[in-house]
């Protein structure tokens, strides 16, 4: 079960996902596989799980210098301008 909560300007669903009663959006942050979108997180759990990751260098958070995507793309559109 998905419960949507906002479609910001590019049309994309900003929501939290469940399986069998499960927070797959906390399973992801937890297990380094996801970064937490601050501008629509309000659960602060998600904070201290993606902390916790982070500390432990667990999934993306073992790179040395990780980029989160929202950076990646705005590095992308500023080279394809030049």
């Amino acid at each position: 079960m998905a419960l949507k909560t906002r479609r910001p300007r590019y049309g994309r669903v900003i929501g939290t996902v469940y399986v069998s009663g499960v927070s797959v959006n906390a399973q992801m942050v937890e297990l380094g596989m996801a970064w937490v979108y601050r501008r629509f997180a309000k659960d602060s759990v998600l904070f201290e799980l993606e902390r916790q990751a982070q500390a432990d260098k667990r999934g993306l958070w073992a790179d040395s210098d990780p980029v989160a995507p929202w950076e990646y793309r705005h590095n992308k559109r500023a080279q394809a301008a030049l």
